[in-house]
């Protein structure tokens, strides 16, 4: 038997994530894992995730999401028999999202959905501008985004996240507020992902491009909180009430089983994790399975870590108490004399980052990373008792 079932036998809940890793065609921003389309292929793979699905042992799942890649690129019967594999889990989850592309949005799609119990649907956008569309080679047209909102809109049953993107090569400072302008002159979504185009994947588009010196991200957030949205994660804003509960977990690193190519696990084990993740390999999932998952023990120091990124995106913060607790009083007073630093500059507001200190959100990781890892022999002495 997988330790990966092993563990998820001992545990009371988990989130569960499916990942669908085909597409139309792969855009320069994405940086998942994903490859062109192949019906026969696709028919197999379906198939797979049921078989592996089937094998799981009960356990509580707060919420299911199924990503990609390009989940609306299943035909309705493949998407058909997705649902009804993971209605055994998705029956009494909190909440339950897929991610899907404009184009791939239908009335007889939509009515599927709600029969089986989704809840949230995330629609990848990007721009409304077909120039800066075209530059990050995204599919689809414009209008074919206004068809998906209009029926989201007429059918009214879901709560809708829309993806943006700025900084994108070519566009000026204001691209993501007229963006938004837009957006809300169609549709009023209750939640928001405003991501920004990195370094590394502006490279991949454009060979040319050095930095991104315009700060395109303050405009945007300052319109979005000015237009009632809750600025509650880097990347995320919501309506009152709308925040991604799932997302919300792997950013507290509750624990969660993703299955598909690339997809990871992370479970606790005793006082250490046991992370799992699925080769990036569509064949090697198909024909063995679980065989295919490669397995790591994540240790206190580097959980430690993890929690820190992480949390830092997120408007509470580092949960200082929580280090306290499960690493010891000297790793929580060593990152609260890093906060206290930052915060000094104006960077920080407690232990969050304000959205000034959100703007170098990476130089203040780095100095987190750099200092708990000087005290790490220090701060290990102390017994991990609690797991979270």
């Amino acid at each position: 038997m997988n330790r990966l079932f092993a563990v998820l036998s001992g545990i009371s809940e988990a989130s569960l994530y499916i990942h669908i890793p085909f597409c139309r065609v792969k855009c320069g921003y994405c940086s998942f894992f994903s490859v062109p389309s192949d019906q026969a292929g696709t028919e197999h793979y379906i198939e797979a995730l049921g078989d592996i699905l089937a094998q799981l042992p009960d356990f509580k799942v707060p919420t299911v999401y199924v990503g990609g890649g390009d989940p609306g690129i299943l035909s309705f019967n493949q998407m058909k028999h997705l649902l009804i594999a993971l209605e055994r889990f998705s029956r009494s989850a909190g909440e339950f999202t897929i991610e899907l592309n404009p184009e791939g949005i239908t009335q007889e799609l939509l009515k599927l959905f709600a029969d089986y119990g989704i809840s949230r649907i995330s629609l990848g956008i990007q721009s409304f501008d077909e120039k800066l569309r075209s530059a990050i080679g995204r599919t689809g047209t414009v209008s074919a985004v206004d068809r998906s909102l209009e029926l989201l809109k007429k059918t009214g049953q879901f709560a809708v996240n829309t993806d943006l993107i700025t900084g994108i090569p070519g566009a000026g400072k204001d691209q993501s507020v007229r963006d938004i302008e837009l957006l809300f002159s169609r549709f009023i979504p209750e939640h928001i992902s405003l991501y920004e185009l990195s370094l590394e994947e502006t490279a991949q588009i454009s060979s040319k491009l050095n930095e991104l010196e315009e700060d395109t991200l303050s405009p945007a957030w300052e319109y979005l909180k000015d237009a009632g949205y809750r600025h509650y994660e880097l990347s995320n804003f919501c309506l009152s009430g709308y925040e991604s509960l799932h997302n919300s977990r792997y950013w507290k690193l509750k624990p969660y089983i993703g299955i598909g190519p690339s997809a990871v696990s992370n479970l606790p084990m005793g006082d250490v994790f046991l992370r799992s993740t699925f080769a990036k390999d569509i064949e090697q999932f198909i024909r063995y399975g679980m065989e295919s998952v490669s397995e790591e023990i994540i240790d206190g120091h580097t959980c430690l870590n993890e929690l820190i990124m992480v949390s830092l995106r997120t408007e509470e913060g580092i949960p200082v108490e929580l280090i306290d607790r499960v690493f010891g009083s000297n790793a929580a007073q060593i990152v609260t004399d890093i906060c206290r630093f930052w915060k000094a500059g104006g960077y920080m507001k407690g232990s969050a980052l304000t959205e000034k200190g959100m703007l170098i959100m990476n130089r203040i990781i780095i100095d987190f990373f750099r200092q708990l890892d000087a005290a790490a022999p220090i701060y290990l002495r102390e017994a991990l008792d609690t797991v979270f």
